[in-house]
């Protein structure tokens, strides 16, 4: 048991003697100076530009933005008549056309004047005849 007990009050004494160690190497490194100075010529740095190309002027939405965007948000959509998506990559609404093929796209276009999306250029829409 005695040596068991010497040998923990070593091996505490020797990480004890590691961590000083490294205490003091630490506060040695934190102390010096650097040796290698790096100098800036003047000359090279880059000016700041006066005009970056943004603007300063707040972004403001056209009435055809937010028609585009209360429209998309109620997409998908769906009645007896047709169905809208939305092709995102070409950013461009989907009008999925039931039979009578005529007759339902004269429908759209009134349900698209009556829920004040008639702002929105036709063409953003592609007409597509369902399949039965």
């Amino acid at each position: 048991m005695k040596h068991k007990l010497i040998y923990i009050f070593i091996f505490v004494g020797i990480i004890d003697a590691c961590l000083i160690m490294l205490i003091v190497r630490n506060k040695m490194l934190l102390q010096q100076k650097p040796q290698n100075t790096v100098r800036i010529d003047p000359a090279l740095t880059v000016p700041t530009p006066e005009w970056t190309g943004g603007s300063n002027e707040p972004f403001v939405l056209t009435d055809v933005d937010k028609q585009m965007s209360a429209l998309l948000d109620n997409v998908p959509f769906q009645n007896t008549s047709f169905a809208i998506s939305m092709d995102y990559k070409r950013n461009i609404f989907i009008v999925t056309i039931k039979d009578p093929y005529e007759a339902n796209v004269k429908q759209f276009k009134t349900w698209l004047k009556d829920n004040q999306y008639n702002l929105v250029s036709e063409t953003k829409f592609q007409y597509v005849r369902a399949f039965h």
